[in-house]
């Protein structure tokens, strides 16, 4: 059987990256602000002292290793949290949402933040849930970060099955699985993946 041909996998602070570490930057906040608002119960008020604490907390990480630096991806995930913090400052205070219209508001600037093939392994996820509600004991949900590091050692094992020209390893097939392609259509998802 065949494996498709995979890309070359990213050099160290490329673009592409950077992106995925400002991506995470913000969607980790975003989530976080999200679970602080409805999951804890926390006011208005307290997601602004957050937001400030946050805020104080990236003025005082090492400027020296950041400094003309902008394309490491440390700088990226920094400014992906400040961009969220400000966005949900926007929200609280200058559109004066209450903590309902505020959730779903976070709620979708979470989702605005996930790459499209992000949203579609979470479709599969609820769907395999949907058919097996045990599933979510056994095999969590990842999250973004969890996922990234998954399809990227999809794509290892895949580059590297291609190389030796051997049938896909226990370990490529066990990570499909957890990322949930169809038995056929796995490996030509995780190679744009890589590339989102």
């Amino acid at each position: 059987m065949p494996v498709p041909a995979t890309p070359v996998p990213p050099t160290p602070f490329d673009e592409t990256e950077c992106t995925r570490a400002y991506r995470l930057g913000k969607s980790e906040t975003f989530s976080d602000l999200y679970a602080l608002l409805v999951d804890e119960h926390q006011s208005t008020r307290d997601l602004q002292q957050e937001l400030v604490r946050r805020m104080h907390d990236l003025t005082r990480r090492d400027p020296a290793a950041l400094l003309g630096r902008q394309r490491l991806p440390q700088f990226e995930e920094s400014r992906g949290l400040a961009d969220a913090c400000i966005a949900c400052f926007d929200l609280i205070a200058v559109q004066k949402l209450h903590p309902y219209a505020l959730s779903d508001a976070l709620a979708a600037c979470l989702l605005a933040t996930w790459p499209p093939d992000y949203l579609d392994y979470r479709r599969r996820y609820e769907e395999a849930a949907d058919q097996d509600p045990t599933l979510p004991a056994t095999v969590p949900c990842l999250e973004l970060r969890q996922w990234y590091a998954a399809v990227a050692a999809l794509n290892g094992e895949i580059a590297c099955t291609e190389l030796s020209g051997l049938p896909p390893s226990e370990e490529q097939l066990a990570l499909a699985a957890q990322l949930l392609y169809p038995a056929r259509a796995w490996a030509p998802c995780a190679t744009v993946l890589c590339a989102a």
